[in-house]
């Protein structure tokens, strides 16, 4: 078990974002299943490297990109296919392999290690992943050769493309997607990018699947049928190394002397395996990859927020099972304060979440911004509620970045809650806001992703 500063688990301010001490854990947790992943590849002789985020976060921020939760590592062709044989059998109990190589119907390219299959509050568990209750993961992606004959190449990228199509036909069909006609030309269509795949690899599909109607099973074995159209060519035939997911969508790929040697990097508490080549490798994924992107907004941030309203759920079971008079006194839809049923009477309600990020990028320009904003809900109250859900540990960045802000801050949620014009909401209870709302105004967060498809967002900025 890894050992942790009493200090690294401390919410902080990390170049201008906020990590907070539940995500810290998240941080702890990763490095954990990376640890037993690790120590699989030392006993089989198995070289990996850190990728795409996880290498990033190594050479620009000596740790985890402040904005990122999970870690990602590459092994070469060879060295995967061993690792996708030896893992099942030496990952500790209770962890997950999913890869389209094992039985379980997962529909990627790539392999995904879990630490588990939900959330747990087992004192064991809690003790070994430093309190994170949450499941993590680490992707294992493999590299492959890219042949050095264009026409080859063409051909290679043009099969994975009947393999994509091939896994969203059947996953179509899984779903329920199609009507009978659509269905009929979908299932067509997945029987000849079958036989058409089967003459360029060595792969066979398992009939059964298709038979039974076992259609997760069926897109599994497209991504199977994929590794093995990666592995056609080998390094006498290349000169570039891919990961030809990245390669199909993006055309991204690395010169192989990138990984003839492997250098260490400081990651957080640990080291961590880099490949030599990782400034070229960094420039050709992210470009000029020193400046920082903060793209939270790209992902459900915090990654956390699914799990923690199941976790929530999970506490609530238990106090009722603990205790028999057990009464549920939290709010919920049909429970409001008087003056919240006024304000939600015939009029339009626009659900407001002042995100974190903005304060600690914009400091003093984003305090500006909310009362801007503020202002402008105000004068259309007669027909608009603003219904605020502050970010639940606002305050706490706030008080890193700067007292004085916290002090305005505090000042300008007085005013609002005094004026009462707008509801201000502290709950728990988010189902309640989102689905009495009509639109969203805010940060791009968790809650947009909830949101999304079902009502007009529209996303806040700092000009």
């Amino acid at each position: 078990m890894l050992e942790f500063p009493e200090d690294f688990f401390k919410p902080q301010i990390r170049d201008g974002f906020f990590v907070d001490a539940t995500m810290k854990t998240m941080w702890a947790a990763d490095m954990e299943v990376l640890a037993h992943i690790s120590e699989v590849c030392e006993r089989h002789n198995i070289q990996w490297y850190a990728a795409y985020g996880t290498l990033l976060g190594a050479i620009r921020h000596e740790g985890f990109v402040p904005w990122d939760d999970d870690m990602d590592i590459w092994v070469l062709r060879d060295g995967y296919n061993t690792l996708m044989e030896v893992l099942p059998k030496e990952l500790p109990e209770g962890y997950m392999l999913q890869s389209c190589f094992s039985k379980d119907g997962y529909n990627q390219f790539h392999t995904c290690v879990n630490n588990g299959n939900g959330i747990s509050i087992r004192k064991e568990w809690l003790e070994e992943y430093h309190g994170c209750p949450f499941t993590v993961a680490v992707d294992i992606f493999p590299l492959d050769y890219l042949p050095r004959n264009p026409g080859e190449e063409e051909v290679v990228l043009g099969l994975l493309e009947l393999v994509s199509r091939g896994s969203a036909l059947a996953t179509g069909i899984k779903y329920e997607k199609y009507n009978e006609e659509e269905l009929k030309l979908a299932f067509n269509e997945l029987m000849e990018a079958k036989e058409y795949l089967e003459n360029f690899c060595p792969f066979r599909f398992n009939m059964q699947y298709f038979e039974d109607g076992d259609w997760r099973m069926v897109a599994s074995d497209f991504w199977k049928c994929g590794n093995y159209i990666a592995m056609l060519y080998g390094e006498e035939d290349a000169d570039y190394i891919v990961d030809y997911m990245d390669y199909s969508k993006w055309h991204k790929k690395h010169r192989k002397e990138c990984f003839a040697e492997v250098y260490s990097a400081d990651f957080e508490q640990i080291m961590l395996p880099i490949p030599c080549g990782y400034e070229e490798i960094l420039h050709t994924i992210y470009g000029n990859y020193m400046v920082p992107v903060k793209n939270w907004g790209g992902h459900e941030y915090p990654f956390y927020a699914r799990q923690l309203r199941e976790l929530r759920k999970i506490v609530k079971e238990k106090e009722k099972s603990m205790n028999p008079d057990w009464v549920d006194t939290s709010e919920n839809e049909n429970i409001y304060p008087e003056n919240w049923k006024e304000l939600l009477a015939d009029k339009k309600v626009v659900l407001f979440e002042d995100g974190i990020p903005l304060y600690t990028e914009y400091e003093e320009a984003a305090l500006d911004k909310l009362e801007e904003v503020l202002q402008t809900f105000k004068d259309n109250k007669d027909r608009i509620t603003l219904w605020w859900r502050p970010q639940r540990q606002i305050r706490e960045a706030l008080r890193l970045v700067s007292e004085n802000m916290l002090e305005r801050y505090d000042r300008i949620v007085s005013r609002y809650r005094e004026e009462a014009w707008g509801i201000y909401d502290l709950s728990l209870d988010e189902d309640r806001a989102v689905e009495k709302s009509d639109a969203y105004y805010g940060e791009n967060n968790a809650l947009v992703n909830r949101i999304k498809g079902t009502k007009p967002i529209m996303i806040e900025a700092i000009v």
